[in-house]
């Protein structure tokens, strides 16, 4: 499996600029865990207000909807994506989800190829370009500090600073 991934830290807030880039090159939100299979998609990328939702969704195109593999999740009552076969970009969200003093990290991912019955599946090329193409202007217009190795929104650094928080050893999250 071949896959791409690009860790960073915003702020709730950061998450309307995100989206904005997103939507300008035609991204479609899937929500997790999906619990009507005619109903996958989300309007926007906040938490909803009851929050069943997990931290991850799952950004894709029109043209790749004929891609997804939903996954019935046993003893639940929902399906998951299986990104590893389908043409999605998984985008966890972070954000202050179990702390409001704890900042978790988040992560764009996907897999450009895989292992099908010991063969090299490639995923679409446009798949690629067009994560290449998010990836690089997120980084451009809202997560533009790198630090330690490390990528933060503005709002992420500010936060950081205001409240004396340091990142965690393990990479994973600010506190």
């Amino acid at each position: 499996m071949k896959s791409k991934q690009f860790n960073f830290f915003i702020m709730p807030e950061d998450l309307f600029s995100i989206q904005d880039i997103l939507l300008r090159y035609d991204a479609l939100f899937i929500r997790q865990p999906i619990y009507d299979t005619n109903d996958i998609l989300m309007e926007n990328l906040t938490y909803p207000l009851q929050e069943n939702q997990f931290d991850k969704v799952y950004v894709t195109k029109k043209e790749f909807i004929d891609s997804l593999t939903l996954e019935k999740v046993e003893k639940q009552e929902y399906y998951l994506i299986n990104d590893i076969c389908s043409n999605v970009i998984s985008f966890s969200r972070g954000g202050f989800l179990y702390d409001k003093n704890k900042l978790e990290r988040s992560r764009f991912y996907y897999v450009y190829s895989y292992y099908k019955d010991n063969i090299i599946v490639e995923k679409r090329q446009e798949l690629q370009k067009w994560a290449i193409k998010l990836f690089t202007k997120v980084k451009q217009e809202v997560i533009t500090n790198k630090y330690n190795n490390e990528w933060f929104s503005d709002n992420a650094l500010k936060w950081m600073k205001t409240n004396g928080a340091h990142l965690h050893q393990s990479g994973l999250y600010i506190s």
